[in-house]
């Protein structure tokens, strides 16, 4: 799974299992984003009984991407990547 900068001058890529979470293969998967107050997106991932699941990424308000990982029943799995805010890939942290 990737996801772009808006610029399109970063792509995250996850290494990790988790990240190939297709909803449609899990009925119990449930979306969930939310919105700054300008409407910009601020965070979207995805939930399995409460826990945080799959692919998840967070946004600046000026809707810059501004980290990308996964998590695994609510942990965090494999790299995360956090980008500056000209989309530069900044820093790489692995969870196990």
């Amino acid at each position: 799974m990737s996801e772009s900068h808006p610029s399109g001058s970063a792509t995250a890529r996850w290494d990790n299992a988790a990240m190939a979470v297709d909803p449609g293969d899990d009925p119990e998967l449930v979306a969930e984003t939310e919105r700054y107050p300008n409407g910009v997106l601020k965070f979207s991932g995805f939930r399995r009984a409460g826990a945080l699941r799959g692919a998840w990424q967070r946004y600046r308000t000026d809707g810059s991407l501004m980290r990308a990982g996964a998590f695994d029943c609510g942990k965090q799995v494999g790299t995360w990547q956090t980008f500056d805010r000209a989309g530069r890939l900044v820093k790489e942290t692995r969870f196990t």
